[in-house]
């Protein structure tokens, strides 16, 4: 489906209404129990940013240890390494046989 045929279905032009009226209307909080039992409140989306947390790991081909991270930042930084390792690949083909 291209872009502005799905941006025009009525179902969301509905939500993209009620999220624009929510937005500039309020500050939306949320909030959530860690496994910890310790509790993250969201006061907008912006602290939410700001307070973003999720663990990764992976391995980069060809480099020496694991790429880590937890924040909103650091999980940024790791898309773009996968971004860029996918367009390289693309770049180059796909694997040779034997």
């Amino acid at each position: 489906m291209q872009q502005q045929a799905y941006l025009v279905k009525p179902d969301v032009l509905d939500f993209v209404r009620w999220l624009s009226k929510v937005l500039t209307q309020s500050t939306p909080t949320h909030q959530y129990s860690k496994p910890d039992k310790s509790r993250v409140t969201f006061d907008g989306l912006w602290d939410a940013r700001n307070k973003y947390e999720w663990p990764f790991s992976f391995t980069v081909p060809g480099a020496k240890g694991d790429t880590t991270g937890r924040s909103y930042a650091d999980n940024d930084e790791a898309l773009t390494i996968h971004k860029k390792g996918s367009y390289e690949r693309i770049d180059r083909g796909p694997p040779r046989r034997c």
